[in-house]
């Protein structure tokens, strides 16, 4: 059994080094820097679901699931034009680089939600928002400023990860259980 797991996308090295001056310029933004906690940079990822508790009976049905939803989906790019409060500005609980809607991006995400709900797994009905989580308030409301801070970078999607997540004292570990690469798109068969 896993007690906590999840599926996402890693994130390219040219996207992490942007967020992090991007972040670096958000804090020299703020008055008073609210009381955030900033994750690792090896803990950043583009969430597609949160699965939660994720028992052994299951994990075969996912694991086949996921491979078929990576088999189907090619390597594509997304764009991330900024970071801001997340889920919303007026009432943030996070800062996250706000992912540009993308239709490939929303299409894996709503195929790994179907490989999870096949594998008899409960997911999240919200509809699909990209981000990436950077930082999460501690204790008391999150204030940011209202106009975003431009990151404008793209990145490629390339595979699939199944996460492991263990709560600990500073912090949740995410640890790669399996990868799905995204298989490219075949060319046209000939006439």
């Amino acid at each position: 059994m896993i007690p906590r797991a999840f599926v996402a996308l890693p994130v390219c090295a040219g996207l992490l080094d942007r967020l992090q001056q991007a972040a670096a310029d958000l804090e020299q933004r703020l008055e008073r820097p609210p009381p955030l906690r900033w994750l690792p940079r090896e803990a950043l990822h583009l969430t597609l679901v949160f699965l939660g508790r994720v028992e052994d009976d299951a994990l075969a049905a996912l694991t086949r699931g996921l491979r078929e939803a990576a088999a189907d989906a090619a390597p594509f790019d997304y764009r991330v034009p900024s970071l801001a409060g997340f889920p919303s500005v007026a009432r943030p609980r996070v800062v996250a680089a706000v992912v540009a809607p993308c239709r490939p991006l929303e299409a894996l995400a709503e195929a790994v939600r179907g490989a999870a709900a096949g594998a008899g797994l409960e997911v999240e009905r919200r509809p699909f928002r990209g981000h990436i989580t950077l930082a999460r308030a501690r204790g008391r409301r999150l204030r940011l400023p209202r106009e975003p801070v431009p990151v404008q970078v793209a990145c490629r999607a390339w595979e699939l990860v199944l996460y492991r997540s263990d709560l600990r004292p500073g912090g949740a570990v995410h640890t790669a259980l399996e990868r799905y690469p995204l298989q490219p798109a075949s060319p046209p068969a000939p006439e």
